[in-house]
């Protein structure tokens, strides 16, 4: 696979199902961003991921299903190691459909049943169409502790909204294509991901889904800076989410902060001074900020009276939480959901 930065289009792509590894797709032109929908663990639809694309010639048009053995994700073989582009945030102007989500609770599990509308506009930046997508997300409804936090990753994402939204910490960007490297950090926006004005973009099978601070919903859910936050959404593990402001109208900030020096060289490493651009260019300093390592710290609403762990957007780095102190729910692993 050959990948131009700004090209509509890849120029070669092939899909591979089954333990064999046959090659059902090749010398198809597709739209930059079907990487992200050949997920390992999900039905791939090849037709939807056509759609908008240019087919050089097509062998088999075929439903596949992606197997872990025999198939894994290619990633965009970005070189950029500084904060050097301007990406304007993406003005939200889209309304496409209306927002169905309930939650209720049975027998200490909480479930949240959405068709993944935004209950606000979004923005129009990436070229992926918006869709109304079906999930189902179940966490614990009494969460505890786990003995060690769970990190979030591409694979396990951080939560979702109230109105049935995704949080998602990390994008699928990596130095030099190599996952197992550095990952881009969507606050930095060193690449431009289109992120729009309430936090979110759109992947290529349609999912919304938020990257950053969704201002959109927290308008909508009354949010004030002179009281404590709204009740956002809930972590994969359970924990409830809230945004900036805490208890006694305490402004939370992260304990993050920016390494010093330049980065590592050679090899897949990028390079250049610690800026910001990759998560790898943060690490946790205890009582630098109000919050613990996963965005997390005790707080008293009237949600929970007699108080509760809770995680808390942040307007600086991370943003979205990057760890999880209790069990997550496999419903918010990618090979995982319903």
């Amino acid at each position: 696979r050959q990948y131009r930065r700004g090209s509509a289009c890849l120029t070669t792509y092939a899909l591979y199902v089954g333990k064999g590894g046959y090659s059902l797709l090749k010398g198809l032109a597709l739209d930059s961003g079907v990487y992200q929908s050949c997920r390992v663990g999900l039905e791939v639809n090849v037709i939807n991921q056509l759609r908008n694309c240019r087919v050089a010639w097509l062998l088999v048009p075929i439903v596949a299903f992606v197997n872990v053995a025999s198939a894994q994700p290619s990633f965009r073989d970005w070189g950029i190691n500084q904060i050097t582009i301007s990406d304007p945030v993406v003005a939200s102007t889209i309304v496409y459909g209306t927002n169905a989500t309930s939650i209720t609770v049975t027998n200490d599990i909480r479930t949240i049943t959405t068709n993944s509308v935004a209950s606000h506009a979004i923005g129009a930046g990436n070229r992926n169409s918006p869709a109304a997508i079906p999930r189902v997300y179940q966490v614990d409804a009494t969460p505890s502790f786990a003995s060690n936090p769970t990190f979030t990753s591409i694979a396990v994402k951080f939560g979702v909204t109230v109105t049935g939204i995704l949080f998602d910490a990390y994008a699928a960007e990596f130095f030099a294509g190599d996952p197992n490297g550095w990952n881009y950090s969507v606050p930095g926006n060193a690449i431009g991901l289109w992120i729009d004005d309430n936090g979110g973009h759109v992947q290529p099978d349609g999912l919304y889904h938020l990257h950053g601070l969704p201002t959109g919903l927290m308008a909508q859910l009354g949010w004030s800076a002179e009281s404590h936050s709204p009740l956002i959404g809930f972590a994969a593990d359970g924990f409830p989410v809230y945004a900036l402001i805490g208890e006694a109208v305490n402004v939370h900030t992260s304990s993050y902060v920016l390494k010093t020096g330049s980065r590592p060289t050679g090899g897949s490493n990028p390079g250049g001074t610690y800026d910001g651009t990759f998560h790898n260019d943060w690490s946790f300093q205890s009582g630098a900020g109000t919050l613990d390592a996963c965005n997390g710290t005790t707080t008293v609403n009237g949600d929970y009276p007699n108080g509760t762990y809770a995680y808390f957007l942040t307007a600086d780095y991370p943003v979205i939480p990057a760890c999880l102190k209790g069990v997550p729910s496999e419903d918010f692993r990618v090979s995982r959901r319903r």
